[in-house]
């Protein structure tokens, strides 16, 4: 019961503080007459797609103004612990801070993100981003968004926005629970992340097993090496199907539908042969699935057409399809294609333009794989599978941790602001 009622006097000790009361400065940026697209160096300049959904930063595609245009900026330039915020668009709410670890010492935003700055006498930069990124902080947020799926915020949103301070009228004793809370909140989030690394650190090792027990397996024989092409149809033609009904149910298997962890089918869908027949990519049961385009072939999504409806399937444009002949187990060429030394090769073979390199088709023609018998290939695929169970049954271990710890950073930050953390 004391318990209770010092968390109640607590909870009394915050209260409601006006956004407009605490905002120093809210500004977005803006870009050169003509766009950036050709730009190729310069200062960085950040849009929606450079904040992700982390509270971080993702800096794949990123933009640049030239330097003279920079320096005549006004706002929009970007300075340590800034708060930055999609202000429209189909990420509108998204939200990232500006910490010591951020690489540019000249960027600014462009016009769809505004940068918040706060008095930091009435309330901390990071404490308002923990707020922000928080459910309760982001709903409200987006309580001012207005028009349609590709409107967005305005600058009035700050006239509409409370926050939760603890002694509000106290700013010596505020900012000192403020800090005390973010170093907590830091402390959590540091914590989070390497628990979230757990898993992918599990997959690399899954796939480091992987390629050494197949160097394993195949260093123990004298095997032929002989051209995929030789042993495999690469992407086999539509005309095979063309006498087939228009109406006949086919399997349909867009790219997200590859799990790329296990490799595994995540969902068929059903369509109408009319409805795919043109535009997608044709394949049957047993066929290999081998994703052809960055970064999807890098992260491994390679897998095995099964259970089609009417043994028949499309998908998207982006799979290259291997279909083995008599010589060679589709169940071989899958583990061998998932290989990590396999997908670093046919990286360096990719052509095409950034952001759509792709594997050509040739590149798979001509490289040679090496060829045990049938018999060998089902003993490498029985050890093969058994390392993948293994692996499956640690993966679902991981699961149900994850599911729990999706819920952590909710609760966590909801405890924050409601003064029990």
């Amino acid at each position: 019961m004391k318990q209770q009622t010092q968390m109640q006097n607590n909870l009394t000790e915050w209260g409601e503080v006006e956004l407009q009361d605490l905002v120093e400065a809210l500004e977005n940026g803006s870009r050169p007459k003509g766009g950036v697209k050709h730009i190729t160096e310069g200062v960085p300049s950040l849009g929606a797609e450079a904040l992700n959904s982390n509270g971080n930063f993702n800096f794949d595609k990123i933009r640049y103004v030239p330097k003279e245009f920079f320096i005549s900026l006004k706002k929009g330039v970007i300075r340590k612990e800034d708060i930055l915020i999609v202000k429209d668009g189909a990420t509108t709410g998204k939200v990232s801070f500006v910490d010591e670890k951020f690489p540019f010492r000249e960027s600014a935003v462009n016009e769809h993100v505004f940068i918040l700055r706060l008095n930091n006498k009435k309330c901390l930069q990071k404490f308002m981003f923990y707020y922000l990124f928080s459910k309760e902080g982001n709903d409200r947020l987006m309580n001012n968004f207005q028009g349609t799926a590709q409107g967005g915020i305005n600058t009035q949103f700050i006239y509409n926005f409370t926050i939760p301070l603890p002694f509000p009228s106290d700013q010596q004793k505020s900012l000192k629970i403020q800090q005390q809370i973010v170093v907590k909140l830091d402390a959590f989030f540091e914590h989070y992340n390497k628990l979230k690394e757990q898993k992918q650190i599990a997959k690399d090792n899954y796939e480091k097993i992987l390629q050494s027990a197949i160097n394993s397996f195949l260093i123990k024989g004298d095997y032929e090496k002989e051209r995929f092409g030789n042993i495999c149809i690469i992407n086999p033609s539509k005309s095979e199907i063309k006498d087939l009904s228009e109406d006949l149910e086919v399997s349909f298997i867009p790219m997200s539908n590859v799990d790329e962890t296990e490799g595994n089918i995540k969902a068929l869908e059903v369509e109408k042969l009319k409805d795919v027949k043109k535009g997608y990519t044709y394949f049957r049961g047993g066929d290999v699935l081998f994703a052809k385009i960055t970064p999807c072939m890098e992260n491994g999504k390679v897998v095995i057409a099964k259970n089609l409806k009417n043994k028949i399937g499309f998908g998207s444009t982006e799979f290259h399809v291997i279909r083995p002949n008599e010589k060679i187990l589709a169940d071989y060429i899958f583990y061998f294609l998932r290989q990590p030394s396999f997908r670093q090769e046919a990286k360096m073979n990719m052509t095409g333009t950034a952001g759509q390199l792709r594997v050509p088709s040739d590149f798979l023609e001509d490289y040679e794989i090496p060829l045990p018998s049938i018999e060998k290939q089902k003993e490498i695929v029985k050890a093969l599978n058994k390392i993948k169970e293994n692996y499956k049954t640690l993966l679902q271990q991981q699961f149900l941790i994850d599911k729990k710890l999706e819920q952590l950073p909710k609760a966590v930050l909801s405890k924050a602001f409601r003064g029990e953390l």
